[in-house]
């Protein structure tokens, strides 16, 4: 009797958790395209930027060999800052060192990123584990 209530019922659940997983894949999905609309250097949880560069209010730097991205204020109050483990290759994995002051919705620590396309020297940087881009300035 009870395995005829146990078993649907785990049956059930592990279908559920399947499909938040597919819905999960398709905001994301969704998300990742937004992001790929953006022309702007800056932090963006889809087409919302987090943090997004204003010559009038901010600073930005980025190292020669496109591993370090950062952009501030010039009171340095709020700020991104990320580091790549090796020079980024579209459509190539990367792991991605990010510190952040005041832009709370960014996701500090080690993650792992994709580099979702590389043009015009900007390089749209997609952190997998906090569903966020970075559109970072560099040169090629």
């Amino acid at each position: 009797m009870l395995n005829k209530v146990v078993y649907p019922l785990v049956l059930m659940c592990c279908l559920l958790g399947c499909k938040d997983d597919e819905v999960e894949t398709m905001g994301d999905n969704a998300k990742r395209e937004k992001f790929l609309q953006q022309t702007v250097s800056g932090v963006y949880d889809g087409d919302v930027p987090l943090l997004m560069f204003d010559e009038a209010n901010h600073q930005m730097a980025f190292t020669a060999d496109q591993r370090v991205w950062r952009i501030q204020t010039d009171s340095q109050d709020k700020y991104v800052h990320c580091e790549l483990s090796e020079a980024p290759v579209a459509e190539a994995k990367v792991v991605m060192s990010v510190k952040a002051k005041g832009v709370n919705e960014v996701l500090v620590g080690e993650q792992e990123g994709v580099v979702l396309k590389k043009e015009n020297n900007k390089c749209w940087l997609w952190s997998i584990a906090a569903g966020v881009g970075y559109l970072m300035q560099n040169n090629e």
